[in-house]
């Protein structure tokens, strides 16, 4: 079985309008790639202010054209433009990236600790 990880994305409106029309421009193949990854997120919250993405167990693979055109898409903003939050199967696999952090959904990632 693949390596899993859960991801969240979180952008303000006018980026998340933005990422639409660079993916429109990509070559077909890739633009259908791309897509599918944010239409497979299992929560998808658009509103007036933000769009956030979060794919629960999701292969997110780097070496993945869509998931490389994500990640550099996000790369190319503004820290305070963008949150996005990768947590691994492994214990200290998580990587944050963005200062988004104020963004009206409040996305955040949370440690806890829990009893069954």
């Amino acid at each position: 079985m693949a390596y899993r990880s859960r991801v969240g994305i979180c952008v303000p409106e006018e980026i998340a309008v933005a990422m639409q029309e660079s993916i429109g421009e990509l070559p077909k193949r890739l633009k259908r790639e791309v897509l599918s990854l944010l239409k497979e997120a299992d929560v998808k919250i658009k509103d007036e202010d933000c769009h956030a993405w979060c794919c629960d167990r999701c292969s997110w693979n780097s070496s993945s054209p869509d998931v490389a055109f994500v990640e550099d898409y996000l790369g190319d903003l503004h820290a305070e433009d963008y949150l996005f939050i990768r947590i691994g199967e492994d214990i200290n696999d998580i990587e944050v990236c963005g200062d988004y952090v104020d963004n009206p959904l409040g996305m955040s990632m949370d440690r806890t600790i829990s009893f069954s």
